[in-house]
């Protein structure tokens, strides 16, 4: 099922779930993450997380949370199904990889062995309090060119690690604390430069365009919150060991804006990665 070369391909996921706590990850990087219940229907855009030969989709689900209540179990009718997709030249989608999880008799969410695609044995691993997680591959020839962060140092899930990782935050929070352009784009150029090849775009300005580099430091109705607490953080390492991220159990970084009426959180999310000179350097 491999399948071609093109400059202009769109990779994604389309997912589908009703009262599922879910993250969605491509090889490893998380691409979306949602607790609470209710009914989605989506398509996650995921070029930058495509590599070349085999790739991982994976599905972690759990019982959702419904208002401030994480339910103990699962309620009738709940089900996740996501496929990896590929789309050339605005064509037709063709499905690489899919995950199809049910409700079995157990209560439990279980893969539907004739709605799962994988050109690899799927894994399939209970974590406990009927949290799942699955994963289903697909080979692809990929489009783009190597990642930087694949070619990074595998990080260590450990206090230094941790420590380094809250100054590379930090960095950010100062240059948007002070509104420095000049500096935001620098922080933010390798990030700029993998998104305009992941989405076809012409060069790192459109790249810097496209993620709005430095925007919420000039807006008016944006306040920018404090740093936060690294006591109410923790190092996640993902990407099969390439990245990290500091994250609160719910989800949040350390770098967000409040907007006032309405009311908003606008949380920065980032992914980094270690160069072969042992820096810190944003990559998502």
């Amino acid at each position: 099922m491999t399948s071609n070369t093109q400059a202009d391909s769109f990779f994604g996921v389309d997912l589908d779930l009703v009262n599922v706590g879910i993250e969605v990850r491509v090889n490893d990087i998380p691409i979306y993450e949602d607790i609470k219940a209710g009914q989605l229907t989506v398509e996650l855009p995921c070029p930058d997380s495509i590599v070349d030969g085999y790739n991982s989709l994976t599905v972690l689900a759990k019982p959702p949370k419904r208002g401030k209540e994480i339910l103990e179990n699962y309620e009738a009718g709940a089900y996740v199904n996501a496929r990896i997709f590929r789309q050339d030249n605005d064509g037709e989608k063709q499905y690489l990889a899919e995950i199809d999880l049910r409700l079995d008799s157990a209560g439990e969410l279980a893969p539907i062995e004739e709605s799962t695609l994988s050109e690899r044995t799927p894994e399939l691993v209970r974590l406990g309090n009927k949290v799942t997680s699955f994963t289903a591959f697909a080979k692809i020839k990929s489009p783009f060119p190597s990642w930087a962060w694949q070619a990074g140092k595998k990080i260590e899930h450990n206090q230094e690690s941790f420590d380094s990782l809250m100054q590379a935050y930090r960095e950010v929070y100062v240059a948007l604390e002070e509104k420095d352009q000049a500096r935001l784009k620098t922080l933010y150029t390798k990030r700029a430069e993998e998104i305009a090849i992941a989405y076809n775009l012409d060069g790192v300005d459109a790249g810097h365009k496209k993620i709005s580099t430095g925007k919420d430091a000039l807006n008016p109705s944006l306040k920018l919150l404090d740093f936060l607490d690294k006591n109410k953080l923790h190092l996640q390492v993902i990407g099969n060991k390439r990245l990290a991220r500091a994250v609160t159990i719910s989800g949040n970084q350390p770098i967000a804006y409040i907007q006032e009426n309405p009311r908003l959180l606008h949380i920065h999310k980032f992914m980094f990665y270690k160069n072969e000179k042992n820096q810190w350097v944003m990559i998502r």
